[in-house]
């Protein structure tokens, strides 16, 4: 089955970061209705996760407030801005090439956000 041509010009990483604000455009949507909802990790152990305040954060980058978003969860906002330059990257480099963009040694990257998130929460703990 052949891709559509609008789909065969979008890039793996463009449709993540597109992916990405529709999932927070639905969490901002909830809270809106259930305003006092919880991390259930927070809940649990009194620990804070990696989301822990990206919610917050997101309302706040909404609002403008760039302060207050980093305050909030600065994991979440540097992850937010990596996640849209490698989105505007990969399209660029599709788009100039004409070939489709692919992620090198895949493992080693997720293998060192994962270290990047669980350092972060450690610290972020202590």
């Amino acid at each position: 089955m052949d891709k559509s041509p609008v789909l065969r010009n979008i890039s793996f990483p463009l449709l993540l970061a597109l992916s990405v604000l529709l999932l927070a455009g639905v969490i901002l949507g909830i809270q809106h209705f259930f305003p006092q909802l919880y991390c259930p990790i927070r809940a649990a152990s009194g620990f804070q996760c990696p989301g822990c305040g990206g919610t917050t954060a997101l309302r706040a980058l909404i609002h403008g407030d760039l302060s207050s978003a980093f305050h909030s969860n600065p994991l979440f906002i540097v992850g937010i801005v990596c996640l849209f330059a490698w989105a505007l990257y990969a399209q660029l480099t599709q788009a100039l090439s004409g070939k489709p963009y692919r992620i090198k040694s895949p493992l080693a990257k997720a293998i060192l956000i994962i270290i990047v998130i669980l350092a972060f929460t450690i610290i972020r703990n202590l």
